[in-house]
């Protein structure tokens, strides 16, 4: 059984569900993001059906217009460790579900917001083998470009006032 108010879903391109969180929906003062608290002690994350280990703090920051989808881990204090930037379709979401779409390629930001490109290898085999339109290819390029561009000035969600509010959690 869920826990939680809603469920952050992982899809590929072809429809497979890579993963599922649990989460409480947070508060958003832009209405294109969508902030969803995955707190490890209340929330379970789910792989091929499985609960899977997630011994940290995660918050999943959606976007329901640009293509990405950032997940930030904490922790234990609520301190900033690292974050993956999903190029990725724009997320939608339903009553209880958010979905996005991943299309690979990710952006890895460290503590220190020094930053790189991941699985480009993967992206264009997924690109052939999974048929990605030419529209889903220009978004994983924008939203890779996104990412960089937020995080290199410190926008949302990578500035000190959102980093620093998850000191405040409770265990």
């Amino acid at each position: 059984m869920m826990k939680g108010d809603i469920v952050v879903q992982k899809t590929k391109f072809n429809g497979e569900v890579k993963s599922e969180w649990e989460g409480e929906l947070v508060k958003s003062a832009d209405s294109n993001w969508r902030i969803v608290l995955h707190h490890p002690i209340h929330h379970n994350k789910f792989e091929d059906g499985q609960i899977a280990q997630a011994d940290h703090l995660f918050v999943h920051c959606l976007n329901l217009v640009e293509p990405l989808s950032v997940l930030l881990c904490f922790d234990d204090a609520g301190h900033f460790l690292q974050a993956k930037c999903d190029a990725a379709l724009p997320a939608i979401q339903t009553d209880q579900t958010i979905t996005f779409v991943d299309l690979d390629l990710d952006i890895i930001v460290e503590s220190d917001f020094s930053w790189w490109l991941q699985d480009e290898d993967t992206f264009a085999q997924h690109r052939v083998s999974m048929g990605y339109s030419e529209q889903a290819i220009q978004n994983a390029h924008d939203g890779i470009e996104l990412a960089k561009k937020l995080v290199t000035s410190r926008q949302f969600p990578f500035n000190d006032d959102f980093l620093g509010k998850w000191t405040k959690i409770e265990q």
